[in-house]
C-alpha cells in the first residue's frame, strides 16, 4: 500500500529530525561541556567561546566503504547526497544555527512538523549538478508551543 509506505517514511523522517533536536538540547545542558565556556584560557584565545555542534540533514543514496591502510581503516560514506549533508552542516556556522535540513527532507516531513520549519535561503552546492538548490530550512523556535 503506497499510502501506508509514505506514512511510514514520513514518520521515520519526523523521528530522525526529532532525534537531532534531542541531541542539540542535550548538548546545551551538559555541565561538563559548559565548563569549557568559562575556561579563561579558551576565552582569552577565543572570545565568546561556546561549545557548538552543527548538523546537516539530507536524504538520498550513499555507498559505505572502508578506506585506509593495513594499519588503520575508517568507514566512509560517499555520494553527492553525503556531500550535500556536509555542505548543509558547514552552513550552520555561517547562519549561526545548529541544524539545517534540505528541501528534500522538508518535503518528506509531516505537515505538522513542516509548520515549525522556515526557509533560510537557496544555496548552490559546489561541485554538485543534481541538487542546485537544497532550500535549507531550520526550525523556528518562535513558532513552537512553549511546552515543546
Amino acid at each position: 500500500n503506497i499510502v501506508s509506505k509514505n506514512s511510514n517514511i514520513t514518520t521515520l523522517v519526523d523521528l530522525a529530525l526529532l532525534s537531532y533536536l534531542k541531541i542539540i538540547a542535550k548538548l546545551s545542558k551538559l555541565s561538563h561541556l559548559k565548563k569549557y565556556e568559562t575556561n579563561s584560557k579558551l576565552i582569552n584565545r577565543i572570545p565568546n567561546f561556546a561549545v557548538r555542534m552543527g548538523f546537516g540533514l539530507h536524504v538520498g543514496w550513499g555507498i559505505e566503504g572502508a578506506i585506509g591502510s593495513m594499519h588503520k581503516i575508517d568507514a566512509s560514506y560517499l555520494s553527492p547526497n553525503v556531500n550535500i549533508a556536509a555542505r548543509l552542516e558547514s552552513c550552520t556556522r555561517q547562519y549561526g544555527i545548529p541544524l539545517l535540513i534540505s528541501g528534500q527532507v522538508y518535503n518528506m516531513l509531516s505537515p505538522i512538523v513542516q509548520r515549525y520549519c522556515r526557509e533560510i535561503d537557496n544555496i548552490m552546492v559546489k561541485g554538485c549538478l543534481l541538487y542546485t538548490s537544497p532550500s535549507p530550512r531550520d526550525l523556528s523556535t518562535s513558532r513552537m508551543p512553549s511546552s515543546a
